[in-house]
């Protein structure tokens, strides 16, 4: 069973819980091991359609996140074989303030296999594992700068191709 944060509060009178997904987007390239700094948009700046931030790197101060679980897609055109080119070796890191809370290999939050031939290219399908469950949740305070930094694998891609992470759990905000 999951064991909730210490320093998390539920909803107080005045504010309201619900769950969320709190999702960035951003193009992988064709250069291997490149660096994506992945929630550093907003959606005002870039739109809905990659990223649901408000603010860079943090939640505004009067909202606070509890994350559950986190996700990957691979989506846009792309040929079947550039995911795996994308995770192999791949690795993330997840820092709250400044902190290491979880690092990994990409491979936990990717595909298991893909689901089109090699050869072959599918504008139609996203391409995601399975949501990585957190045994410990952990406690995303509002204001405090959190990054999620994702280097790609060793291997280059044929073509650019956006990459979307998603951190699963309960938004805590006001009513207003």
């Amino acid at each position: 069973m999951a064991k909730i944060p210490a320093d998390w509060k539920d909803a107080a009178a005045g504010e309201e819980q619900l769950s969320y997904v709190l999702y960035d987007g951003q193009l992988s390239t064709t250069t291997a091991n490149t660096l994506l700094n992945m929630f550093k948009q907003t959606a005002a700046a870039n739109g809905l359609k990659l990223t649901n931030m408000t603010k860079a790197n943090e939640l505004p101060s009067n909202q606070r996140f509890l994350l559950k679980k986190i996700a990957c897609v691979f989506n846009d055109t792309m040929a079947a074989l550039d995911v795996q080119k994308l995770i192999d070796d791949a690795f993330f890191e997840l820092r709250i303030n400044q902190k290491l809370v979880l690092g990994a290999p990409l491979r936990l939050l990717g595909p298991i296999t893909s689901l089109v031939v090699p050869g072959v290219t599918d504008a139609i399908w996203d391409y995601m594992g399975p949501a990585f469950e957190l045994e410990n949740y952990l406690t995303i305070p509002g204001g405090t700068n959190f990054a999620f930094d994702l280097t790609t694998g060793d291997t280059a891609a044929s073509a650019s191709s956006r990459i979307t992470i998603e951190l699963i759990g309960d938004l805590v905000r006001s009513k207003n």
